[in-house]
């Protein structure tokens, strides 16, 4: 009988100690939370600031102002985030993942401009499809150009030109010049256009094939709008499955017009071996691979 009552009497303990070690290890691990969570958001409180920072420094310089900075690849603890711009509000917004299952932290910081556009190729698909938002996920460390063009302040890639892992900073070529009147300069360029007479900013394509043979180029990671506003053979630059064809010709081409701001990757497909060139505006030429995907970015 004694060792019974013993035997209850243990079992009684070790059920108290079990419960305080299970209370123990609970308030542990809600102060661990609260603690990381705490870290969490003295991150993106940095974060923010540091957008919002830049942007607003590009907006108070003026056009044709740019500087670079980086977003980190994640919020403290691994944990994913994004940043928001709504149009016509003058807040930047930021959301991440938090230690709690199922719970979004969130913080904002206020910009000195509602006119602030993304050309990061992470920017074309919206996070929650609001035709309002922009949105960027950081899917890891980005270095980022803000620039003002015209009062814009853009998000964007940090060089105009990327190819085979080298990029540049390009100068457009300026000037009321018809492109009827171009010359192919015996090769294939590229090349910005900046058109005096209407402010434009253009993408100007001129082929030159002695050879029987054309050029596709297929267009990826469009970001920003765009219009073809010259075609010298009806119908070439028109959009057709993602790719667009130049005719084999003594010169061919077309200008797509950029209505804001955009980036885009171009794959090129020569059917036969031709010398493709960046024409830049100080009248330097760059010879370009024509197996390599060619990213442009403007402004």
């Amino acid at each position: 009988m004694r060792g019974g009552q013993v035997s209850v009497e243990l079992l009684v303990v070790l059920s108290i100690v079990v419960v305080i070690l299970s209370l123990m290890s609970l308030f542990v691990y809600q102060k661990y939370v609260r603690g990381s969570d705490l870290k969490i958001f003295v991150h993106g409180n940095r974060i923010i600031n540091s957008i919002a920072g830049n942007v607003n420094e590009i907006n108070a310089v003026g056009s044709g102002f740019s500087q670079h900075f980086t977003l980190p690849e994640s919020l403290y603890g691994n944990r994913e985030y994004s940043v928001h711009f709504f149009r016509n509000e003058s807040v930047v917004y930021l959301k991440g993942g938090s230690f709690l299952r199922g719970v979004e932290l969130s913080w904002s910081a206020p910009l000195s401009t509602v006119e602030v556009g993304c050309l990061l190729p992470e920017c074309g698909v919206q996070c929650n499809g609001s035709s309002s938002e922009i949105c960027l996920r950081v899917n890891g460390s980005m270095n980022v150009r803000v620039v003002n063009d015209n009062g814009v302040v853009y998000l964007t890639t940090p060089y105009h030109v990327m190819q085979n892992g080298v990029g540049r900073y390009v100068i457009p070529v300026f000037g009321n010049i018809s492109y009827s009147n171009e010359s192919c300069l015996g090769g294939s360029y590229v090349y910005f256009h900046g058109n005096t007479a209407d402010d434009s900013m253009n993408l100007v394509f001129k082929h030159n094939s002695s050879v029987d043979g054309d050029v596709i180029l297929g267009f990826r990671e469009v970001v920003g709008g765009f219009s073809v506003n010259v075609s010298d053979n009806l119908g070439e630059l028109t959009p057709s499955g993602g790719s667009w064809r130049l005719k084999a010709d003594e010169c061919s081409g077309g200008v797509l017009n950029f209505n804001r701001g955009v980036h885009m990757c171009i794959m090129p497909y020569f059917e036969h071996d031709l010398e493709w060139f960046w024409l830049d505006g100080d009248g330097s030429i760059v010879a370009l691979d024509e197996n390599s995907v060619l990213c442009l970015s403007y402004p």
